[in-house]
């Protein structure tokens, strides 16, 4: 799923962690830096000193004064103090004893001095190099000639300490990786509660609730258009929902009293033939059926209406749900049988709720009617009746091959037909439509279903027993 909160979690802890990287980085290739002039003025000081401890005799030989104090850097074979000394032309004249037969790696002529380079000692451990000139200094005469002198040391110190501060800088990322996921994951969450708490009020919403209004004060400033335009659309909506159930109300109700005067005029005109003329008596059986298929419809209109504007009233009282589903089984139980269909009850008695009995009445009747009408011969009807601990499951299963799951999304639609071979006098396609709006208004939860192909299935869960 194209989740906002990973996309925004995943962007931020890349950002963040590209800048530790960067941050990183730049403080160690400046502690390097620094360590490394550092080390460069250390290196630079010792060999000035020795430039200045120098003297040269006469005939040209110079005197390395530090070499009375005998030194133990110059002398030893591990990690020691290497100097050199050359000419301008570039002759040795004098090397430290440590370098024995080897030469420090100074090409001549120097660009410019002090010349700082890395480099291999001779026992093969790294090395920093510094390369000087300097005047030896004459008792009686000035000096004259100027030398180049080298002085070349380990450098493992300087490169133990930057590995330091790189393992240091690694902990360090490593601690601010790990408190920065869940501190991004934590703040993400928190900054997008006001949008699922947006998501969680929409998803509420619902035909019967559209006065609903989203709250526009004291909500991030991003969240503040959507706010507004989901107000404007409900607004919209109530507005053509409300036209549309009026319409439906008053068409009902206008429609009632030439219904009743035509089936007046019907009812006299059937008697009347009966006697002046026998052979039209069966057209105007005919019409009278016609007119109370319509009588019917516009009941079933006003029913659904008065549930959908809210003006269903609802009297609840204790009811033993077992026997009150087998009394109005009773009504549909022989036609049930006919065409060898397969019936199978498992309905006990005993098991009590509180709900509206007329209701729950025209809930069962539908439900019934629907699956006797709609099962084909030799098909089966299961009807089910289970305890949970919160309540009552109930269900009513018939085989049906008209259907298949795209159709289940409309079965409670009001006028919906699978196809006309549907369609009959009988019904008026508003039978389950108002079995969804009984169902709402007593809280019983209603879903369809074909667990199997060919079967559909009508499953309520009733609420807690009292």
């Amino acid at each position: 799923m194209n989740s906002l909160r990973t996309r925004l979690f995943i962007w931020i802890s890349a950002c963040l962690l590209g800048m530790f990287a960067i941050s990183g980085l730049l403080l160690y290739v400046y502690v390097d830096r620094e360590l490394e002039d550092h080390f460069d003025e250390v290196l630079l000081e010792r060999a000035n000193i020795l430039a200045r401890t120098t003297e040269q005799l006469a005939g040209g030989i110079l005197k390395f004064e530090f070499l009375e104090a005998d030194l133990p850097q110059h002398k030893r074979q591990g990690n020691a103090d290497h100097y050199q000394v050359w000419r301008k032309t570039g002759e040795t004249i004098a090397r430290s004893p440590s370098l024995e037969s080897c030469a420090l790696p100074v090409e001549f002529p120097l660009p410019q001095t002090p010349l700082f380079k890395n480099f291999t000692l001779p026992d093969g451990h790294a090395g920093r190099l510094v390369v000087v000139s300097f005047l030896p200094h004459e008792e009686d005469v000035p000096p004259t000639e100027t030398f180049i002198m080298a002085l070349g040391i380990s450098r493992e110190e300087l490169d133990q300490t930057l590995e330091d501060v790189f393992q240091g800088l690694c902990l360090a990322a490593l601690a601010l990786v790990l408190g920065t996921f869940p501190g991004v994951w934590i703040s993400v969450r928190r900054a997008l509660e006001s949008l699922d708490l947006l998501a969680w009020k929409t998803n509420t919403i619902e035909a019967n609730n559209l006065s609903f209004r989203f709250p526009t004060d004291d909500i991030p400033l991003e969240l503040y258009p959507i706010s507004s335009k989901l107000n404007n659309l409900l607004e919209r909506l109530e507005l053509a929902f409300g036209r549309e159930r009026r319409f439906t109300s008053d068409a009902a109700h206008e429609l009632r009293t030439p219904i009743a005067e035509l089936k007046t005029l019907a009812e006299v005109c059937r008697e009347e033939a009966a006697d002046k003329s026998p052979d039209m008596r069966p057209y105007f059986e005919d019409v009278l059926s016609v007119v109370n298929h319509m009588e019917s419809l516009v009941t079933l209109l006003l029913a659904l209406s008065r549930c959908e504007s809210g003006q269903q009233k609802v009297n609840k009282t204790s009811i033993d749900l077992g026997r009150m589903v087998q009394e109005v089984w009773e009504g549909y139980e022989q036609k049930a049988k006919e065409h060898d269909r397969h019936v199978s009850i498992n309905v006990p008695e005993g098991q009590f709720i509180e709900t509206d009995v007329d209701l729950l009445q025209a809930i069962l009747a539908n439900i019934f009617s629907n699956a006797v009408t709609y099962t084909p011969a030799e098909g089966s009807i299961q009807i089910d009746l289970q305890t949970r601990n919160n309540g009552f499951d109930f269900t009513v299963a018939n085989t049906n091959t008209d259907l298949n799951e795209s159709d289940i999304g409309h079965i409670f639609e009001p006028f919906w037909r699978k196809s006309q071979g549907r369609s009959n006098t009988a019904h008026c396609g508003i039978g389950l439509s108002l079995v969804a709006a009984y169902a709402r208004i007593l809280d019983i939860t209603i879903t369809a279903t074909i667990p199997t192909a060919g079967f559909l299935q009508i499953f309520l869960a009733f609420p807690s027993k009292p």
